[in-house]
C-alpha cells in the first residue's frame, strides 16, 4: 500500500512539474538549492523544490534512482518479484 501511495506521489510531481514553462536554466537550479540548503522548511522552499524536480525530470544530465537503499519504506510492503522488477 505504501509504495502504491509513493508512486502516484511521484506521477502527480511529475505531472505537475511538466506544466511549467520553460527550461530550468543551470542558474535556477544552483539557486534553488541553495534556498533548500539555507531552510529546507522554509515557504521559499517549496518552489526551490518545485525548480529542482523539474531540473531533475527535464536535465539530460540528471539520473533519479529511487530504490531501497534512497526510500526503504517504500518497498515494505511489496512483494518480492515486484520489488525485484522495480516497477511500481
Amino acid at each position: 500500500m505504501i509504495s502504491r501511495i509513493a508512486c502516484v506521489f511521484l506521477l502527480s510531481l511529475a505531472v505537475l512539474t511538466a506544466a511549467q514553462a520553460g527550461p530550468v536554466t543551470r542558474r535556477e537550479v544552483l539557486a534553488a538549492i541553495a534556498v533548500l540548503e539555507k531552510d529546507v522548511t522554509s515557504t521559499e522552499a517549496v518552489d526551490a523544490a518545485t525548480v529542482v524536480a523539474r531540473f531533475g525530470k527535464e536535465s539530460d544530465a540528471v539520473l533519479i534512482t529511487v530504490g531501497a537503499e534512497t526510500l526503504p519504506w517504500v518497498q515494505t510492503d511489496m512483494p518480492e518479484a515486484e520489488r525485484k522488477s522495480g516497477h511500481c
